[in-house]
């Protein structure tokens, strides 16, 4: 009886070491070399704990695998070339083998559309982390393609010709979100069957001219939203209304050329607001005022003039701002902060003549630095 608990304790303790081994496993230089045991299968190490899979049967489809010491973690890059009967003969003629022992905390498929059953082929377990990219397949995505990936938590779609308006119907547990290099406009409705769990919103470099009629309205929760590097000339009143939790917005790298006085007035948790590289002339006095917890401000590399009599109170109000950048603009005047706390501002590379004091200010309070190089100040 002894021997037989004694037994019964190795094997479990065996046990436990083995699933222990497999939950954290990390892809190898052992691991690679195993695969080059597969027919048609070469597994290469060019870098440091970069590994390239080749199939020696089709030319068009790879596998890459790259191991990140420092959170123990492997990512995973599939991609494929060809259109949809190319994908159907990959799936096909591949050469399968089992990566179910190693976790990947990110999954790249580039071109492998659909990839249901590559990913099944190779026993890939989905991650929480998954990014979809057009690659050069002329494959249009379908709101099936993502019907396995409800549980996800980040999704990176990118490259894509257009996007269904039903596409997320069924992810109601999406966290971050990233839709770039899309080349058609973005339906209105696309984001009105995700979740209220969303918090990050990447929309960069689309293309955007202005953003659809309501197309935020159902993310109450969201933290950041990303419009950098679009085309937009514009921000329509109401257009971030019931973004009431909203910390970071961006909107640089566009051609926004005028601002509605009232664009911001809902965005009271804002603290990050990005304006740079835009096509800005004049910001109307009250485009700031409901911005009372804005601690970062960013209108670098426009066209703005601020007109003296507006100077002090263009930026009245904001008591939490600690970096206000308004280098390479065309401003005349700057009036100095008197109610921001341990302020750091840049005016650098503008036209100044003059630096304007508030009305019953002494002094500024608390600036810790004044970047007023390459202006027209006289001493």
């Amino acid at each position: 009886m002894g021997l037989t608990r004694i037994s019964a304790a190795a094997l479990l303790c065996y046990a436990i070491t083995i699933c222990w081994q497999t939950v954290n496993s990390e892809f190898t230089t052992e691991d690679c070399k195993q695969l080059n045991n597969t027919v048609n299968v070469t597994c290469t190490n060019d870098e440091i704990n970069y590994y390239t899979v080749n199939f020696q049967n089709d030319a068009q489809f790879k596998i890459y695998i790259t191991v990140d010491n420092e959170t123990e973690t492997n990512s995973i890059t599939i991609t494929c070339q060809g259109g949809d009967e190319d994908i159907l003969r990959i799936n096909k003629n591949l050469t399968k083998f089992s990566l179910q022992h190693h976790d990947f905390a990110s999954i790249t498929v580039d071109g492998c559309i659909p990839f249901e059953d590559i990913l099944k082929g190779f026993e890939i377990k989905l991650s929480t982390d998954f990014k979809l990219q057009r690659g050069i397949t002329s494959t249009s995505l379908k709101p099936e393609h993502l019907r396995n990936l409800a549980a996800l938590s980040n999704l990176v779609l990118s490259g894509f010709e257009k996007l269904d308006e039903q596409i997320f119907a069924n992810m109601k547990s999406l966290e971050k979100l990233e839709l770039t290099r899309f080349e058609a406009p973005l339906p209105g409705g696309v984001l009105s069957a995700i979740g209220d769990n969303l918090v990050q919103l990447n929309m960069r470099d689309n293309r955007m001219h202005q953003p659809p009629e309501r197309l935020f309205t159902p993310l109450n929760r969201l933290e950041l939203l990303d419009l950098s590097f679009n085309k937009l000339q514009t921000i329509p009143s109401g257009t971030f209304d019931q973004l009431e939790n909203l910390i970071e917005l961006d909107l640089s790298e566009n051609r926004i050329e005028l601002l509605p006085a009232d664009v911001f007035q809902s965005l009271r948790a804002l603290a990050r607001l990005y304006l740079a590289n835009n096509r800005l002339k004049r910001l109307d006095l009250g485009t700031f005022s409901t911005l009372n917890n804005l601690q970062q401000l960013g209108i670098e590399n426009n066209a703005l003039e601020i007109a003296p009599i507006e100077a002090c109170k263009i930026f009245d109000g904001l008591s939490k701002l600690d970096y206000l950048e308004l280098s390479n603009n065309s401003l005349t005047t700057y009036c100095l902060p008197h109610n921001m706390s341990s302020v750091q501002v840049s005016v650098s590379y503008n036209q100044i003549r003059e630096l304007l004091v508030p009305t019953g200010a002494h002094q500024p309070r608390q600036l810790t630095k004044l970047n007023v190089r390459h202006n027209r100040l006289e001493h």
